[in-house]
């Protein structure tokens, strides 16, 4: 198959669809004692120096999870798993609703 690019002049722009572009979210996970574990959402760098462990859920506009990245030796028992990705799905919602509103202002 053979790519062509073709200069503004030929041919009107198309505008790049961002309907479906996943967005990553981190929570840094902290353990506050051996049996509570505090998750923090985009954690700060001052944060992540104290940080036993963090996992990047990258979501859609849609709030459906299109990959997990885990990091550090902190466990993350089930539960905890499915309210860091609520999580995550809640932030990426905002995002999304950031990037869309930055979009349209610069149309």
């Amino acid at each position: 198959s053979v790519v062509r690019v073709l200069h503004s002049d030929e041919r009107e722009p198309t505008p790049l669809p961002l309907h479906h572009t996943p967005l990553c979210v981190t929570i840094g996970l902290l353990n506050y004692d051996r049996h509570e574990q505090v998750q923090l959402v985009d954690p700060s760098d001052v944060e992540e120096a104290l940080l036993h462990g963090r996992i990047t859920v990258a979501v859609n506009a849609h709030r459906e999870v299109c990959a997990i990245h885990k990091l550090g030796g902190a466990a993350l028992p089930p539960p905890s798993f499915l309210a860091a990705a609520a999580s995550a799905a809640s932030k990426a919602e905002q995002l999304h609703a950031a990037v869309a509103a930055a979009l349209a202002g610069g149309e």
